[in-house]
């Protein structure tokens, strides 16, 4: 399988395509990861994909078929092929089945002449993958015996996998029956998986086999698993020495935070090396502001977890404002983080009049005026207020004691109030003025203004008279 493809490479060791499609359950792991380092802007040169296993699912039609008698052959059209062997005049060789989603070996047995004895049998494959140096792969496979199954099923040899150079047993490189580093983990019921791990040194050639077998070695009939079925076969391979390359974001956001409260969603990166993969142990810093809005993160700097990978606990400052939270791993381009810290969702706002009429060029007589409040009705001082007016067509410049523009900043007072003038320009016409209280995810204010013409009964008539202050302002 060649590092250097990094669009295509999920695809190696595929035999067809119904071969490709059986892969896809392992390769859209591979894609998922590549997809966050491609959104976190990071690209890599060499990305290595786990490794397809051929009709893993044991799905493709083409693959079904039987083996009842002693000796090796291909199963269907393959990829998987199948060896059965019998006791010579003893017993009878076990039957290998490749159908309905699975792979099954029947007909164990065992007899005892001048010593126990046992049939066997396994699936083996090529999986089109070379051995590549200096890497962990690790082999998996579901197995299920209708029964409990303890550790010693695995060294008997009753039920197990290996990694080899080709389809003999002389050529395992690894095998869960003779002490490679293997665990069998209870899924449900009676079924389990086996997981063996195994490292090559610098020098390796030849592609990657996986035997599934059933080969009991002086196993009495009492303790003989007479019927395993094997299904999901998924093959990866990892770096033996990690070094950290890439920090992968855990969340998309938005990060925003209530005063002095936490951050939400958490900030949270991975550490991946060079192919991609997690790397646990490692102290990821998380450096805020030191001044204005900003958050404090304890503890920091934070250890990478099993997954590779580290979750900041970052709570909020007092200040308003947006700011940086960057995740550092030395020697590793680091990871921004953009938060805001916002007034509570339980503040008040209240406008006053929303429909202005004013002459063309000519002073409105109400001003825009917001009333910003706490969960207790107490004003609120110093929240910015942006007041918008349309840049083009009927509008109004808009003022207060400070600035004047299309545009303008305004501040609370002391009893929560911002407010701003507006003068009509010389275009006739309905627009709106909007009022968006900053540092908020309130959606913006509306008030409804319209230039007429001098003279305009409507304006003539009292439409805009007296300011209305809503019930609601003090």
């Amino acid at each position: 399988m060649s590092e250097g493809i990094v669009a295509m490479s999920f695809l190696s060791g595929a035999s067809n395509v119904s071969d490709t499609v059986t892969g896809t359950r392992a390769a859209l792991r591979w894609l998922s990861c590549f997809a966050s380092l491609l959104l976190a802007g990071w690209v890599l040169t060499a990305v290595a994909a786990p490794i397809v296993v051929p009709n893993g699912d044991f799905s493709n039609p083409a693959n079904n078929g039987t083996i009842n008698t002693a000796g090796t052959a291909p199963i269907g059209s393959g990829p998987w092929s199948g060896t059965s062997v019998a006791v010579a005049g003893l017993l009878l060789p076990p039957t290998l089945t490749i159908g309905a989603g699975a792979a099954r070996i029947d007909g164990l047995l065992s007899i005892n002449v001048a010593g126990i004895l046992n049939n066997s049998g396994r699936f083996h494959l090529d999986t089109g993958a070379a051995w590549i140096g200096n890497r962990r792969y690790t082999v998996s496979v579901d197995v299920d015996a209708n029964v409990l199954l303890g550790a010693g099923v695995l060294t008997s040899g009753n039920v197990g996998v290996a990694l080899a150079t080709s389809n003999t047993v002389a050529s395992r490189v690894a095998s869960s029956a003779t002490g490679a580093p293997v665990t069998l983990t209870l899924l449900s019921g009676t079924r389990y998986r086996i997981t063996l791990t195994h490292e090559t040194n610098a020098s390796v050639s030849g592609n990657v086999f996986i035997h599934l077998f059933a080969e009991p070695g002086g196993v009495l009939s009492a303790n003989l698993l007479s019927s395993i079925t094997f299904d999901d076969v998924a093959l990866a391979s990892q770096l033996l020495t990690q070094t950290p390359a890439g920090l992968v974001p855990g969340n998309p956001g938005p990060y925003t935070a209530f005063p002095e409260s936490p951050v939400t969603p958490e900030i949270s990166v991975t550490v991946v090396d060079a192919l991609g993969d997690p790397i646990p142990g490692v102290n990821v810093t998380f450096t805020a502001p030191i001044t204005g809005a900003s958050a404090v993160i304890a503890p920091n700097p934070v250890t990478t977890d099993t997954n590779g990978t580290a979750t900041a606990t970052a709570v909020a400052n007092a200040e308003l404002g947006s700011y940086s939270i960057v995740a550092s791993v030395p020697g590793v381009p680091s990871q921004a983080f953009q938060v805001r810290n916002i007034l509570p969702d339980d503040i008040t706002i209240v406008t006053g009049e929303p429909r202005l009429l004013g002459e063309v060029n000519g002073l409105f007589s109400c001003v825009l005026l917001v009333h910003v409040s706490d969960a207790e009705g107490l004003p609120l001082p110093g929240i910015v207020v942006d007041f918008l007016a349309p840049l083009t067509g009927p509008s109004a410049i808009l003022s207060n004691d400070i600035s004047s523009g299309v545009s303008l900043e305004a501040v609370t007072d002391g009893d929560g109030f911002a407010w701003a003038e507006a003068r009509a320009n010389s275009i006739q016409g309905s627009y709106v003025v909007t009022a968006g209280v900053r540092h908020t995810l309130l959606p913006s204010f509306e008030f409804n203004l319209r230039n007429l013409g001098l003279g305009d009964p409507l304006h003539a008539h009292g439409f805009d008279g007296p300011c209305v202050r809503p019930a609601s302002l003090p």
